[in-house]
C-alpha cells in the first residue's frame, strides 16, 4: 500500500496469489470467522448504519440468507458529466440485480454458512463473478431481499477511458465464458452497430436528464456498444489478451 496509507486496528490486508476480485474475496472466506459476510468494493463510501441495518434485517428475519444493500453514485466535486451520468444511469442497478435474485459485490451481505452449500467465488471468471454465484445461490433455495438503507457510495466513472476498460472487461468476459463452454463458433454481436434508438426514447421519458444531456449519454451508450464489439472482434478473431482493469 502507500505510505500515506492507513488502516482501522480491527482490519487486515492479505495477498492472494491469483489475480482477480473473485480469488481476493475467496481468499478473505478463508480468514473470515463471523456468521454474517459483508462485500463492498475498495472505492465504496458505506453510510454510517450500513452494517447495522444489514444485521437488524437478517435478525428479523430468519428466512434471509442474503441482502442486496443499495448503492448510490456519487461524483467529487458534484458536478455530473456525460460519463458519470451513463455510469449513474446504466451500472451497478442494485434494485435490478436483486428483481433478478442477484446482488452485486459492491454491497452485499450473506449468512457464512452459505459458502458450506454455494461454494465459493469462480476465481477463473474475468466478470461477473457475484452473478454467477448470486444464480447458484437462489437456485439452492438462499432468499435475497434488497435492503436499500444498507447503503454504500460508489463513485461514478467520470472519463470515457474508465468506461471503456469496463465494457472491455465485460466483452472478455463474456468471450471467455463461451470458450471454456467449448462453443466451437462465438458470433461478435454485430447488431450493437445499430443505434439504440429505443433506449434514446426510454432515457428522453424518464425526466431525469435534460434534452442535452440525454443525447449525449445515447451518444456514449453507441460509442460504448461499438467499442464492445471491436473488443469482441479483437479477441476472437487475433485471440489477444483479456483486459483485466
Amino acid at each position: 500500500p502507500p505510505p500515506d496509507f492507513a488502516m482501522p486496528r480491527n482490519s487486515k490486508m492479505i495477498t492472494v496469489p491469483q489475480h482477480g476480485s473473485y480469488a481476493a474475496r475467496n481468499g478473505a472466506l478463508d480468514l473470515a470467522e463471523g456468521d454474517i459476510i459483508a462485500f463492498t468494493d475498495a472505492d465504496c463510501v458505506p453510510e454510517p448504519q450500513w452494517l447495522t441495518v444489514a444485521i437488524d434485517t437478517f435478525e428479523a428475519d430468519q428466512s434471509i440468507s442474503r441482502i442486496a444493500g443499495g448503492v448510490i453514485h456519487f461524483v467529487k466535486g458534484g458536478e455530473w458529466n456525460t460519463a458519470t451520468l451513463y455510469d449513474r444511469i446504466f451500472m451497478l442497478r442494485q434494485d435490478h440485480f436483486a428483481a433478478e435474485g442477484k446482488a452485486a459485490t459492491a454491497n452485499a451481505f450473506m449468512r457464512c454458512k452459505l459458502f458450506e452449500t454455494v461454494g465459493r467465488f469462480n476465481a477463473d471468471l474475468l466478470t461477473g463473478g457475484d452473478h454467477e454465484w448470486s444464480v447458484r445461490a437462489e437456485q439452492a433455495g438462499f432468499r435475497l431481499v434488497f435492503c436499500p438503507a444498507a447503503a454504500v457510495g460508489h463513485p461514478a466513472r467520470n472519463s470515457l477511458l474508465q468506461l471503456l476498460r469496463k465494457v472491455r472487461r465485460f466483452a472478455g468476459g463474456s468471450i471467455a465464458q463461451k470458450r471454456k463452454r467449448g462453443d466451437k463458433f462465438i458470433l461478435p454481436s454485430f447488431d450493437y452497430l445499430i443505434p439504440p434508438f429505443r433506449r434514446g426514447l426510454v432515457l428522453l421519458r424518464s425526466g431525469d436528464l435534460t434534452f442535452g444531456e440525454v443525447v449525449r449519454v445515447w451518444a456514449l451508450l453507441y460509442v460504448l456498444r461499438v467499442a464492445t464489439l471491436g473488443e469482441q472482434l479483437r479477441l476472437v478473431l487475433f485471440k489477444r489478451n483479456y483486459e483485466r482493469r
